[in-house]
């Protein structure tokens, strides 16, 4: 009874959705060939819900990444599950009546195309460079180059190196992330039209970034990223056509996926990666939310990691960290990474279940809040276009998930990184000016 239930409540969250995002920066609709919402949908709408069925249909006992949750606790966290991301989306309707931003209908102008190259080039050397600091530095090695020239045995042992034994502040790595997304956003506008080998060069120098550390979903995100992007500012309209371009794509997103678990884990047998890709993405993005309603992880320190930048200079207890260690009944951190988990498993780990109900309110409110204020700054500093809230919306949604945790959003700790990235972008482009003059760069003295 609780499946079909569950399974009904899931049916009638799509158009509560869509009705909740119409007019509002993260719209998703066919009608009008908006799709800068993408992200959204497909985080919750292809990842979250699906989990919460298949866990509710048949259970937690076939998944070994399932350690305590065997079933006391499966309904309650399931309904939970869907009461926030209701409760989310009715927030965002709510919310866009006070924070707005227009949407600027026309897709591209020619008065700046090579001011919008140049910066899409800016952001794409700012994230390079931070690799060569970390290459020279840090000793940070490139997770897929060095299991593709056989100098490593798994992408695994490269990026658990990377990520707690070079100890690399983990800024540098959200700034990297930030800079492959922002520039694989701008160059699928129409800017690029006229320049299609720069576009190639653009996004291969973002493939070399996202395949630094050597994780999985961040290279299959980035594939779609730029198919979205591409179908947004070139006013994709629904076809036979392009459900064909669609399905190809996916089906490349599905062997790259393949492709990078096989090099990860070098010994799996195909059933073996198979049956790992099912766990991965069928449940993968809620592990961490059903082991927390059976668990009862709790402390409220966790709330320290809302400080933006603070984790990089202190050592604050780390929620996700932590619900991976207990769940997975692991000792040593340097062998594990962090579960995935909705929102509201950290929310419930800070505040119990008082935090859990007001969580979706609060994400709600921080999302438009955050995505205002760094379309704002960005607006302000470097980005000259019509675009820009849909460019600056697929940046964000891109780079924000819901699945991440609950301490991004109290405090704007995802929003006030963002303006400091995006202060950082324009402080290289400052330098680059400086050392370059525009008639060179063949840049409008206007922009």
């Amino acid at each position: 009874m609780d499946f079909f239930i569950l399974s009904l409540l899931t049916v009638l969250l799509l158009p509560l959705a869509l009705w909740s995002t119409r007019n509002t920066p993260c719209e998703l609709s066919l009608r009008t060939r908006n799709y800068s919402g993408s992200f959204i949908f497909i985080e919750i709408f292809a990842f979250v819900l699906p989990a919460v069925l298949i866990v509710e249909g048949v259970g937690t006992h076939l998944f070994s990444h399932f350690k305590y949750n065997t079933g006391s606790n499966i309904t309650f966290a399931s309904y939970l599950t869907i009461y926030s991301i209701a409760l989310f989306f009715i927030t965002i309707k709510f919310a866009s009546y006070f924070i707005k931003l227009k949407v600027n209908t026309s897709i591209s102008d020619s008065s700046n195309h090579g001011w919008v190259r140049f910066v899409t080039w800016s952001i794409l050397f700012s994230g390079l460079a931070i690799v060569y600091f970390l290459q020279i530095f840090f000793d940070v090695q490139h997770g897929f180059l060095e299991v593709l020239l056989g100098d490593a045995d798994s992408i695994k042992s490269v990026r658990m190196y990377t990520r707690y034994s070079a100890k690399v502040p983990t800024v540098l790595f959200s700034f990297i992330k930030f800079c492959y997304l922002f520039s694989a956003v701008l160059a699928c506008t129409k800017y690029f039209d006229s320049k299609i080998t720069q576009r190639i060069v653009v996004l291969a120098g973002g493939v070399y970034l996202v395949t630094l550390q050597g994780s999985k979903g961040p290279v299959v995100y980035y594939f779609i990223l730029i198919f979205i992007s591409y179908a947004l500012f070139h006013e994709y309209r629904i076809s036979l056509k392009h459900l064909l371009i669609s399905v190809f794509f996916l089906l490349f997103s599905f062997l790259t996926l393949l492709f990078v678990i096989a090099m990860q884990f070098g010994d799996l047998s195909a059933p073996e990666v198979l049956d790992y890709l099912f766990v991965r993405v069928g449940v993968g993005q809620m592990i961490g939310t059903y082991e927390q309603f059976d668990i009862d992880l709790y402390n409220p320190q966790y709330i320290l990691q809302s400080l933006p930048f603070s984790a990089s200079f202190k050592n604050w207890p780390n929620y996700n960290k932590d619900i991976m260690l207990i769940s997975q009944n692991v000792g040593d951190s340097t062998y594990t990474g962090v579960a995935n988990s909705l929102f509201i498993a950290e929310a419930h780990a800070i505040g119990g279940i008082t935090l859990v109900m007001l969580s979706p309110i609060i994400v709600g409110f921080s999302y438009l809040i955050s995505l205002k204020l760094f379309h704002f700054v960005a607006v302000k500093a470097f980005l000259k276009m019509s675009d820009s809230v849909r460019v600056c919306t697929l940046v964000f949604t891109s780079y924000a998930a819901l699945t991440g945790g609950f301490t991004g959003w109290p405090a704007l700790k995802i929003a006030i990184m963002l303006v400091v990235f995006t202060t950082i972008i324009l402080f290289s482009i400052k330098i680059i000016l400086f050392i370059i003059p525009k008639n060179m760069l063949r840049i409008p003295t206007a922009c």
